[in-house]
């Protein structure tokens, strides 16, 4: 009798191993197959360096961050990104407008914007009333700020429309987006 529990439980075991195996398979497969967004300057969910921030703030030196993807959509033809500050001081400060970055694009490299986008790409204004990266600037006292770059992967080449606001870049690519990814990264002033 005794022998006969241990087995059914050792059998209980190993299908339970096995189908928990299968799933963390399984879920890493659809992680493989989605857009993923990354930047060498920070982590997702991390601290973003001073380097990336405008001159007001210490060490800042308004460097535009790199940012790197991977499993594109199939069918995609470009891509656009958005960065926005969604600390409610900020009511959602767009510090960054990307649109029409090519389909074979996999990376903007660190103080690319202004200098070395990728060709055929257009920056935007950001809130700062300037074309390009505005990095970070928050007021003292707000404590943390939110910064969310989102990659949008479209089925269109060009977005011809002329954007100023979130909504607008918004309604430029409603009805074309096939998959998009975020990242976020937290700064506050002074940046301790």
């Amino acid at each position: 009798m005794k022998t006969g529990i241990l087995i059914l439980l050792l059998v209980a075991l190993v299908f339970t191993t096995t189908a928990s195996k299968a799933a963390a398979l399984q879920t890493k497969s659809k992680e493989e197959g989605t857009l993923q967004l990354s930047s060498e300057d920070f982590l997702n969910n991390g601290i973003m360096p001073a380097k990336l921030a405008r001159e007001k703030i210490s060490g800042g030196k308004n460097i535009s961050p790199s940012l790197r993807w991977i499993n594109s959509p199939a069918g995609t033809k470009s891509f656009a990104l958005l960065c926005l500050d969604r600390h409610p001081v900020a009511r959602r400060w767009i510090h960054w407008m990307v649109i029409n970055l090519p389909a074979g694009t996999v990376s903007i490299p660190s103080g690319a914007s202004r200098r070395q986008m990728p060709k055929n790409s257009r920056e935007l204004l950001n809130s700062f009333g300037e074309i390009g990266w505005g990095g970070p600037q928050p007021p003292e006292g707000t404590g943390l700020h939110q910064y969310v770059f989102t990659l949008y992967a479209l089925n269109t080449e060009n977005i011809t429309t002329d954007i100023r606001s979130e909504k607008q870049f918004l309604a430029a690519i409603h009805g074309k987006v096939l998959g998009k990814a975020t990242l976020t990264g937290f700064f506050k002033y002074p940046n301790k």
